[in-house]
């Protein structure tokens, strides 16, 4: 597991892993996948977090989580939590989530939000398991006629 880390990416240095994002989320996410025209713009302006693995003198992508912040700085909104096919369901991406929120924390944001497709059970148990609350039913979020849920992490009561 020494060969597993996370970290944070950067808009400049990082180029080839954020491309690699992109493409593994064009295959997850389809149309909903961040683009190549918003992942520089993420990891410059928010944040997007990784499980790297070191294999052969190379970083491998495991897990990805991009952030959002608000403008007033109280919430966050995590986008495209997900994992590299070859390292699914090994908690990986749990690890990660459990690194973001910490990190959020210690930035002062309490409230943490996502949307998750309200047919991906095994993600709304993770979130539920991390704390997570279903707070509300979307329908047609993305103008794509699926449901999904807005779930929210919320460490204190405002």
């Amino acid at each position: 597991m020494n060969d597993f880390y996370i970290r944070e990416l950067d808009a400049m240095n990082d180029s080839e892993l954020l491309f690699e994002i992109v493409e593994h989320e064009n295959i997850v996410f389809e149309e909903a996948s961040v683009g190549n025209w918003n992942i520089k713009p993420f990891a410059k302006y928010g944040k997007v977090f990784a499980m790297l693995h070191k294999k052969n003198e190379r970083e491998r992508l495991v897990s990805i989580i991009e952030v959002l912040r608000s403008f007033d700085g109280k919430k966050a909104y995590l986008y495209g939590v997900s994992a590299v096919p070859e390292y699914e369901k090994k908690g990986h991406t749990r690890k990660l989530l459990e690194y973001v929120v910490s990190y959020l924390e210690s930035n002062n944001i309490f409230i943490i939000e996502l949307t998750v497709s309200v047919d991906n059970e095994r993600a709304i148990k993770i979130y539920k398991k991390m704390g997570f609350k279903i707070v509300e039913n979307l329908q047609n979020e993305y103008g794509d006629n699926e449901a999904r849920y807005l779930m929210r992490y919320q460490k204190y009561s405002i």
